[in-house]
């Protein structure tokens, strides 16, 4: 079947959520609204006020424009709040990987060494695009480097501070056993766990760095369940929440307690779903949100 729909001006938008049945008082700060954010965008935050099993999209009785709107800034405070600690959280795993395998192996340019890598590793490849993004960094020491050394790259130490996280957990994935051990065990994780968390956290951090909704998704990374970590806040990382943003949670604030162990995030994020939970009007959202206790 061929897409045929047409496009619509910001007033047909309006119009076309009035005849669904959504109450829009204001049409003219609804039009404002559609203008900057866009009504495919809004669109996911439609969905949980249509009335369930009917493909006519039409909403709920009683549910207003300022409904969807709240729902969307919910999640826009979620997005704000996961960046904050995500950020944290790769500066110290970039800082960790990097320190734990200059030690390790006493090499600061180990990740030269195709040693260090798993056997079906593409480490040509890897160091190609390696040298493509220190080619285009900014870093101050990426135009310095080459001038007074003669080596190809510059140390780990550096080459660390200008790759992304997404090249970080390509090396966390492919390292051997060994090497990868001596990362985990600073955060007391086993090496799939570590790996899973890690790779679980880049996929969370593209959704946040680019504005997706990451509020009622599922994500593609599934957690691995980690039933020794010494952490009551594991006991909510059961497997309903491998893949939605409550067990993504409980990792960041898994992983905050190791970096920073007077962090107030936990307690924040407690307080913000509790907060959305008790002001949502409507029980189909409430049964979205969760609630939780602070001893939690």
């Amino acid at each position: 079947m061929q897409y045929n729909k047409p496009p619509l001006t910001i007033q047909d938008q309006v119009l076309l959520l009035q005849r669904r049945g959504l109450n829009i008082p204001d049409s003219q700060k609804a039009e404002d609204v559609l203008k900057t954010l866009g009504y495919y965008r809004l669109s996911a935050y439609f969905i949980p006020f249509y009335n369930p099993g009917q493909d006519r999209h039409e909403f709920l009785t009683n549910v207003c424009f300022d409904d969807v709107i709240k729902l969307y800034h919910y999640d826009r405070r979620l997005r704000l709040l996961f960046a904050e600690a995500l950020g944290r959280i790769e500066i110290a795993i970039r800082a960790t990987t990097c320190d734990s395998l200059c030690l390790m192996t006493s090499d600061p340019f180990w990740f030269q060494g195709l040693g260090n890598f798993k056997f079906d590793f593409d480490h040509a490849d890897f160091l190609k695009k390696l040298k493509v993004q220190l080619a285009f960094s900014k870093e101050t020491f990426a135009a310095h480097f080459p001038k007074k050394y003669s080596n190809e790259y510059p140390p780990s130490w550096a080459v660390f501070q200008a790759i992304d996280f997404g090249t970080c957990s390509t090396i966390v994935q492919n390292l051997r056993k060994r090497q990868l051990n001596s990362i985990g065990k600073h955060y007391l994780l086993d090496n799939s766990t570590f790996k899973s968390w890690v790779y679980c956290l880049r996929v969370l951090r593209n959704h946040v760095a680019h504005h997706s909704r990451i509020w009622n998704r599922i994500f593609s990374g599934k957690l691995k369940h980690a039933g020794d970590v010494p952490s009551t806040l594991m006991e909510t990382l059961d497997k309903p929440n491998f893949e939605i943003l409550k067990g993504y949670a409980c990792v960041i604030e898994y992983f905050l307690r190791h970096i920073d162990t007077n962090s107030d995030w936990w307690i924040r994020y407690v307080k913000l779903t509790n907060e959305f939970h008790l002001r949502a009007k409507h029980d189909v959202i409430k049964r979205k949100i969760e609630h939780f206790n602070l001893s939690d």
